[in-house]
């Protein structure tokens, strides 16, 4: 389960394009961040990946991770090329690991405050505040860094639990993601 930092970011130009109501007599102003999540855009998301490793010794492996998220009004993935180090603890079946990658990622959204003054043909001047919520359209370079434990249920079945620390491109991107599942290995 994906969690944002909350970390301040940084207005890239583009980020607004077809956000922002264009009607006549009608002024914006951006006011500022309504979320400081600039790519999942919530405190908590769901979601779902695939890892592929190749043990190519006992210890070291190389892997291909892809995962989407449930990111705010838009979905928000990425891929990375991945370093396993697992150490089997002697005849157990516990084997704990360490990983870092380094990849791609995309999607995502952030939601912007904005000032609405409109300026009707009847002269008063109403004013209220407008959350835009503005889909990410960049790609953003990822690296990750994490821990985990594989339990052994047979030789080749098991079942993991592990912790991913994402950092992305820019301001407010970073997250943390919890993860489980499966391991079949052959």
């Amino acid at each position: 389960m994906p969690y944002n930092t909350g970390h301040k970011g940084d207005f890239r130009p583009g980020d607004f394009d077809g956000g922002i109501d264009q009607d006549f007599g009608t002024e914006q102003i951006d006011i500022g961040e309504f979320s400081n999540d600039r790519y999942i855009n919530r405190d908590n998301a769901w979601g779902g990946g695939l890892d592929i490793k190749y043990f190519f010794t006992k210890h070291w492996a190389l892997g291909a991770e892809g995962f989407i998220v449930d990111a705010n009004d838009n979905s928000a993935g990425g891929g990375l090329a991945t370093l396993t180090f697992r150490w089997p603890i002697g005849c157990s079946r516990f084997a704990p690991y360490l990983f870092t990658g380094f990849g791609a990622s995309a999607g995502g959204s952030h939601t912007s405050r904005f000032f609405v003054e409109e300026h009707p043909a009847n002269g008063t001047e109403p004013e209220f505040r407008q959350n835009h919520t503005i889909r990410n359209n960049h790609t953003n370079a990822t690296g990750q860094v994490g821990a985990g434990l594989e339990i052994r249920i047979t030789k080749h079945i098991g079942l993991m639990g592990d912790y991913a620390y994402n950092v992305l491109e820019y301001g407010n991107n970073d997250f943390g993601m919890a993860r489980f599942g499966v391991t079949l290995s052959y």
